[in-house]
């Protein structure tokens, strides 16, 4: 008996323990969210374009949908003699270089099956790059089924003039609304957009890298390097970033244009191999990024502790309530315990409202209202659930490098 006593003693202290961590992260973010509830109007806009850009798009099998990538570069209102747009055909064995040609795209065709991925690609591009006549100021990572809005680039620059080395587009979709699976998608992105990433800017924190859209300085690059270990290059360049007190800045007018993936078991590789490479980059990272936020003690650092470690929490949470909900179930515990249940049960059912309240306000806000909202809310929930066990299956693969192709065909045109 004192065994079970002791036994349930520990398990209540440590949920209890656990659930304070996770309270606590989840106020940071919202209230770094508070932040980006009013969009600001920008102060002082350089309106001329300034900067030289290599536009660099990785591409593997993408004959479906990179001509009308290159076409929607070609027709940015920023002076064509002031970019260049460079396509890798990496390990391609359909007609993509032979149509990027043809849309005006100067193309670099990869042949290495032993370094697959887009980190292996970009590294090889920038090789190339650098050993050439070719002078820019900045390099722009984009994906090959990316469509750019007209003054994407212009957005781009505005920022880098304001001195940030690099700068993160806004992440917008090409089909919202074609399954289940890309509305959560959609929303999901949209809501971050606005109440992460925009309330960084507010705050001079950097905003997070979300594979392409994002322009970086050659200085930078030349500075750091590009050596990713991982399945995630955007992820892992983020921390690297931080750790070397690179600001990030976020420019929300400069819209990129991505295609979701459509079916759950598409959704689900894609999702565990963003998920091995986050868990990859906790052991990577975690002690410099931890050791960071003893030395600096900054609200940046802090910030850059719970990126990298948010999926623990995720996890963590899921399994806590469920403990917790199976043991009163079995054990009959005390009304102590229950209480406890009972009261994380109601912020768990508070934040949830609260959360759809704010998600409804600030996607009408960012024009993305529509008659297929509140269906894409209603099913969110679902498809949230579904990261537990993709963060699990992550988290135990992370050693497993092999780079997962998911297939675009979306003929979306803007």
């Amino acid at each position: 008996m004192e065994f079970i006593k002791y036994i349930d003693f520990s398990a209540n202290t440590f949920f209890i323990a656990a659930i304070t961590i996770i309270l606590t992260v989840l106020a940071y973010f919202f209230i770094v969210s508070v932040f980006g509830w009013r969009k600001r109007p920008e102060k002082h806009e350089v309106s001329h374009p300034d900067k030289n850009y290599a536009i660099i798009v990785a591409a593997h099998n993408e004959q479906s949908v990179i001509g009308n990538t290159i076409r929607s570069i070609k027709a940015m209102d920023y002076p064509a003699e002031k970019y260049g747009v460079f396509v890798i055909a990496d390990n391609c064995t359909d007609d993509t270089a032979n149509i990027a040609r043809a849309c005006g795209a100067v193309v670099f065709e990869r042949q290495d099956t032993s370094n697959k991925g887009k980190g292996h690609a970009l590294k090889w591009m920038f090789d190339k790059l650098f050993g050439s006549d070719f002078e820019f100021d900045a390099v722009c990572i984009l994906d090959a089924d990316n469509l750019v809005s007209k003054d994407f680039l212009l957005q781009i620059d505005k920022k880098m003039q304001k001195g940030y080395q690099v700068v993160q587009g806004y992440r917008d979709m090409k089909n919202p609304w074609d399954s289940w699976i890309t509305s959560s998608y959609s929303i999901t992105y949209w809501l971050a957009n606005r109440l992460c990433q925009l309330p960084r800017q507010y705050l001079g924190m950097n905003c997070t890298l979300t594979g392409s859209g994002y322009a970086v300085s050659v200085d930078t690059l030349r500075k750091i390097g590009w050596e990713i270990e991982t399945l995630t290059e955007d992820v892992e360049f983020y921390f690297q970033l931080c750790l070397n007190d690179v600001k990030i800045g976020w420019a929300h007018d400069a819209v990129i244009f991505d295609e979701q993936p459509v079916t759950l078991s598409q959704s689900w590789r894609q999702r565990t191999r963003w998920m091995q490479g986050h868990f990859s980059c906790v052991f990577l990272y975690g002690r410099r990024v931890f050791g960071k936020l003893l030395r600096d003690r900054s609200l940046q650092s802090f910030d850059t502790v719970v990126m990298l470690f948010y999926p623990f929490l995720y996890v963590m949470g899921s399994f806590l309530m469920a403990f917790q909900a199976m043991k009163t179930i079995i054990l009959q515990i005390d009304d102590t315990n229950l209480k406890a249940l009972l009261l994380f049960a109601a912020m768990s059912i508070i934040t949830f409202v609260v959360q759809n309240v704010f998600s409804v306000t600030v996607l009408v806000n960012e024009n993305k209202g529509s008659k297929n909202l509140i269906m894409g809310l209603v099913v969110l929930p679902i498809f949230n659930f579904t990261w537990v066990p993709i963060m699990i299956q992550g988290y135990f693969s992370r050693k497993n490098k092999n780079w997962a192709h998911i297939a675009h065909t979306s003929a979306a045109q803007l």
